[in-house]
């Protein structure tokens, strides 16, 4: 008999704590989730809501969550269900309960007016729901010798976060300036600076708190930044303390693939690469694009487009048709009706076509309208490594 995913409840919270320490054993020798990802589990009706679970003899033997995260994509904002807490217990594998829940969420996160999901993992495990490999940050990667090379500013102190009650605000207020990333409360950011295998450093000028960043520490000691922000010779006061000062030895910094501080982390760095971090999966394609319709309209007048142009995308599974319509003072979007896609692709091959670099030429027999519509992609989607679920 098929058993029937259904909302957790505020009594459910401690038995979902426990199942997920049980199947992820390394966060639990590390403090467990609570301390790793506190961001995830919050004993609060609001949260509590996004967990689903299956019950065995009235006990919780499977979870999943869809967090509801709504990020900044430069002027637009995108509501996104980042998907974590994806657990059975071992005793209860093999049955698709997993398979359960993920379909339950997806019809979760439509009916509720989720654009995409997004989530980390195995990608042939999600891939047969339609999660697909996308997104782009750079990875950059710096040792002492290439960040002595470039001189720094005496007059910044690093220190510790931390100190002062009023360093959340300044970190609040450096992070409000960043285009990319979640739009999050300030309780949120109070609980991301203190996550678990996390430290965060500050640096300090005359006038006050320019920058921050937040290292993920490494069992080896290797630090790797997964959220920054301010001014350059802030961040390259902190970049020496760590190397220098906590005697880090190697460092590695994460960044979206448009950024003011790349071409200054390419200045420091032996070596970058641009990497594809992540899944995303879909929910609806037109809030999705309309989502996107300022940055699309940036990337039409960049290209200084002249004419009038229209393409109809297509995703074969879920039937969604939309309509983009293009020109150098707007971009709108809306459902295609019965039109014919001029671009038609599988659900995976859609989010490849979206968010991913061509892996080949387009088809010679493409319209003009199609590969002018090509040449403005891929769009740019990026969470911050502390952020994400």
């Amino acid at each position: 008999m098929a058993i029937d995913p259904e909302r957790a409840t505020l009594h459910d919270f401690d038995a979902i704590v426990a199942i997920a320490d049980q199947c992820f054993p390394h966060e639990k020798e590390k403090g467990g989730m609570l301390v790793r990802w506190p961001h995830c589990y919050l004993r609060d009706a609001r949260s509590i809501h996004n967990f689903l679970l299956i019950r065995e003899d009235s006990k919780p033997v499977s979870i999943v969550e869809y967090v509801d995260h709504r990020v900044r994509i430069g002027e637009g904002r995108i509501r996104v269900g980042g998907l974590t807490a994806v657990a059975t217990l071992p005793s209860h594998r093999h049955r698709g309960f997993m398979t359960r829940l993920l379909h339950r969420c997806i019809e979760h996160m439509r009916k509720e007016g989720y654009a995409l999901s997004e989530l980390g993992g195995y990608r042939l495990r999600y891939n047969r729901l339609g999660w697909e490999s996308a997104g782009l940050e750079w990875r950059f990667r710096i040792d002492r010798g290439c960040l002595h090379a470039k001189p720094g500013d005496d007059s910044y102190r690093v220190v510790p976060y931390g100190q002062r009650p009023e360093e959340l605000d300044d970190v609040i207020s450096i992070h409000s300036k960043e285009r990319v990333g979640l739009e999050r409360s300030p309780e949120l950011t109070a609980l991301l600076l203190r996550r678990g295998g996390w430290d965060t450093w500050l640096a300090e000028a005359p006038s006050g708190i320019t920058a921050y960043a937040v290292c993920y520490v490494g069992d080896d000691g290797e630090r790797s930044i997964g959220e920054f922000g301010g001014d350059p010779e802030g961040i390259h006061a902190i970049l020496c303390h760590l190397v220098d000062d906590l005697n880090t030895p190697s460092l590695s910094v994460t960044c979206p693939r448009i950024h003011p501080l790349n071409d200054y982390f390419a200045s420091v760095s032996w070596g970058w690469d641009l990497g594809i971090p992540r899944m995303i999966k879909i929910i609806d394609l037109e809030r999705t694009l309309r989502a996107f319709s300022a940055q699309l309209l940036i990337h039409c007048q960049r290209m200084e487009l002249r004419a009038e142009r229209s393409v109809v995308l297509g995703a074969k599974e879920t039937g969604q048709q939309v309509q983009v319509n293009l020109s150098r003072d707007q971009v709108s979007v809306s459902r295609a009706g019965e039109r014919t896609p001029t671009v038609h692709l599988p659900e995976r091959s859609m989010v490849r076509y979206l968010f991913c670099p061509r892996m080949a030429d387009p088809p010679p027999d493409w319209p003009l309208d199609v590969c002018f519509f090509d040449r403005l992609l891929p769009l740019d989607f990026f969470v911050w490594p502390l952020e994400r679920v």
